[in-house]
This record gives C-alpha cells, sequence and structure tokens, in this order.
C-alpha cells in the first residue's frame, strides 16, 4: 500500500520531518526559557524587545488566518481524525507556514514570559530597594538628638575628668557615683535613640574577676542554679556591681534597685567536648569571648538559643527561664558591650586588648536597637572608652581598700 492509494497514510519523510520539527521548537523553547532564567532578564528591559514579540504575534495571527489548515494539520488536529495507529497522524503534511506559525509562536512566548518575568523581577528589586531605604530612614534618630547627644557627652566627659583630676591629686574619690554619672548619658541617649516613652532603660557594669569563692558560687547559682555550678571549666566571671549601674524611666532616674547582684562564669573553652554544642553562657559571656557586642531581642530568643547551641541546654534553659521570671523579670530584651582595656603595645605598634568589664542595656520591652542597632554602637563606643579608664581607676581604688582591711 503507499500514499496514492491510501490517503491517510503518512509518509516516512514527512513523519521524519514532522519529528523534526517538533523536536526543534521543544528545543527552541526550552533553551529560550532557559536563555531568560540564566540572563536574569536583562535584555528583556530593552524596549525593542516587547516590540518583537508583538510583531511576532501579530504576523503568527495573520499566518493563522491565511494556512489554517495547513497549521492544523501539523499539530494533530486532521479533517477526519481517528484513534487507530498509526492513523493518529492523519492528513499531516510538512508545510512551510506550520513551520513559520510555529517559530512565531515560539519567539512570542518567550518574549512575553520574559518581560513579564523581567518586570517582576524589577518590581520585586524596587520593592526591596524602598524597604531597605525605609528601615535605614526609620532607623535614624529623631533630628534633636545630636544636639542632646553632645550635651550628653559633654557630662560624661566632665565625669571622666573630676575622676583623674582627683586621682592625679590624691583626693577622695567616689569613683561608683563618677561612674553612674557616664551611665546615666548612656541610658538618656539610648532613650533618646530608642524613644522608648514610659518604658524603662536601665545598664549595669559586670567586672571580670578570676577568682573563684563560695560568695561567687553563690552569685553565680542566682543565674544558672546550683546544680549547674561546674567550676573546672570557669577562667572567671562577670560579676554585676549594684553601684555601678543606673536605670531611668520617664523622670525617674537612680540605681538599680531591682538588679540581683549575680554572676556569670566564662569559660575556658566555648566548645564543649563532644564538638558539637557550646559550654558559653549566651550574653555578657559572649561578649567577653569574643570581643564583639551580644544583643537579643526578647528571653525567648534567649532561651531558644540555649537550645540549640548549648550542651546543658536541658538544665540551663529552665535555670534561665527561672531568673528573668522572677529576679529579672523587668528584662525583656538586652545589649551586651564590651569593655577594653588596653594593656600593652605590641612590637608592630598596635595595641594589645583584653576585657575588663562588659556593659549591659536591659530594656523593659521587647527588641531593643531593633532598628538602628550598627548606628547606635559606635555612637555610644567613645563613652566605653571613658568608662574602660574610669574602671582602671575604680579597680586600683579596690585594691587599696582591700589591703587597707587587711
Amino acid at each position: 500500500m503507499d500514499g496514492t492509494q491510501n490517503p491517510h497514510f503518512l509518509s516516512a519523510l514527512d513523519l521524519y520531518l514532522y519529528l523534526i520539527l517538533k523536536i526543534i521548537l521543544i528545543l527552541i523553547v526550552l533553551g529560550a526559557l532557559a536563555f531568560v532564567y540564566f540572563l536574569r532578564f536583562h535584555w528583556f528591559r530593552i524596549p525593542w524587545v516587547s516590540a518583537v514579540g508583538t510583531i511576532a504575534a501579530v504576523l503568527a495571527g495573520v499566518l493563522a488566518s491565511i494556512s489554517t489548515v495547513a497549521i492544523r494539520n501539523s499539530i494533530f488536529l486532521p479533517d477526519a481524525p481517528t484513534n487507530d495507529w498509526p492513523m493518529l497522524w492523519d492528513n499531516f503534511k510538512f508545510t512551510w507556514p506550520g513551520v513559520f506559525f510555529w517559530a512565531l509562536v515560539a519567539i512570542a512566548l518567550v518574549v512575553f514570559i520574559g518581560v513579564k518575568s523581567s518586570d517582576q523581577a524589577e518590581t520585586k528589586k524596587n520593592h526591596d530597594e524602598m524597604s531597605d531605604m525605609l528601615d535605614e530612614y526609620r532607623s535614624l534618630p529623631h533630628r534633636n538628638f545630636l544636639i542632646r547627644y553632645n550635651k550628653s557627652f559633654e557630662n560624661a566627659h566632665r565625669a571622666f575628668v573630676l575622676t583623674f583630676t582627683s586621682a592625679l591629686q590624691g583626693s577622695d574619690t567616689d569613683f561608683p557615683a563618677r561612674i553612674r554619672e557616664v551611665l546615666a548619658t548612656i541610658v538618656d541617649m539610648v532613650r533618646e535613640f530608642e524613644i522608648c516613652g514610659d518604658e524603662r532603660i536601665s545598664t549595669n557594669i559586670m567586672l571580670y574577676d578570676d577568682g573563684w569563692t563560695s560568695e561567687k558560687a553563690e552569685k553565680v547559682a542566682q543565674y544558672l542554679g546550683s546544680d549547674h555550678l561546674k567550676p573546672n571549666l570557669y577562667a572567671g566571671i562577670l560579676d554585676v556591681k549594684k553601684d555601678l549601674s543606673w536605670t531611668a524611666k520617664a523622670d525617674e532616674n537612680k540605681i538599680d534597685g531591682s538588679l540581683s547582684e549575680f554572676a556569670l562564669p566564662v569559660v575556658k573553652t566555648q566548645i564543649a567536648a563532644d564538638g558539637d554544642k557550646k559550654n558559653l553562657i549566651p550574653g555578657a559571656p559572649d561578649a567577653y569571648h569574643t570581643g564583639l557586642p551580644v544583643r537579643f531581642g526578647s528571653i525567648e530568643e534567649l532561651l531558644d538559643w540555649v537550645e540549640k547551641y548549648h550542651v546543658d541546654h536541658i538544665t540551663l534553659g529552665p535555670s534561665i527561664k527561672n531568673y528573668f521570671e522572677n529576679a529579672g523579670k523587668d528584662i525583656k530584651s538586652f545589649v551586651s558591650i564590651p569593655i577594653p582595656a588596653v594593656i600593652a603595645e605590641e612590637a608592630d605598634g598596635s595595641a594589645s586588648k583584653n576585657i575588663v568589664a562588659i556593659l549591659n542595656i536591659h530594656a523593659s520591652y521587647k527588641e531593643i536597637f531593633i532598628l538602628g542597632y550598627e548606628l547606635f554602637l559606635p555612637l555610644v563606643s567613645p563613652k566605653i572608652l571613658l568608662l574602660s579608664e574610669m574602671l582602671k581607676l575604680y579597680n586600683e581604688d579596690q585594691k587599696k581598700t582591700v589591703k587597707t582591711k587587711t
């Protein structure tokens, strides 16, 4: 049987041409889509590209109206369809109108997808940029902040100068009171920066001490619980000094009376023996080890950190939770900032530093410094340096007092 005897017979040549045509069209579409993806739609932002897609769609429409039968036969839509194989290919004929039509449809489709995807990508990019600009704008302090900051720094510097002048003259100096003056300026600065209304902002200083006594063990137990003490793991402690604290709420300014005199251990090694978890206590001890500020926007965030990373999270988590539900109930978020001291100068002229204390800033609301955190840190750093020098005199005075008593 041949093609003249049976009109439903598809010649081998037509079949091969048909299959080749379909494969080429599929490859063109897939390649074009991949092209669109890997170019990240840059070319489709050129104005004339969308015009090419429009022209291709119009030409495809015109061609379809002129050569309808030829195009229909190229996509398995014969005039007398049958389900018998191989007569599924009934009436197919390879025609150039079909080739041009599907090529034009592919071009129009690819351009349409590319232009739409490009528009969406550009819209998302603009939205992200606007969101970043808005966040940056919201993180900026109000217009009077710098004026008040300047006055605040003058007060801190005055306390610093008076402290050193008294020390040089050998006169009695109330070092804690002078340090609290600087802490008060930091509290005022945070309140101005955050615009926190009637919420309470508190600061305190934790001094590093490499000794271990039963009294210090009791202080550590206030936070960790007595069952969690492991002195053999500790290099020292960070000891809270109530007389080195300050709190403010609206018109109320005073030493932080709600602050319990607890201590936090500083471990010798951050990583636990198994290598997967940490011995490190989050917060001030973390800031001590890394030398970088540490922020927790909520106590829940702190507890989540313990759950994920601490080797003894099963016992430590409940102890920390108990502290913040009782003695530390007024603390909802906090920042711990290391206070370094220059102790030597290396051969290359660089300064060698160690951490002598930690400045904690507590807030009675969640998410302190949720915006502007990176801006606040350099603004407070000059006062951190003043505190570092003043704490050096404070520690020397404390040593003299101990010697006098003994």
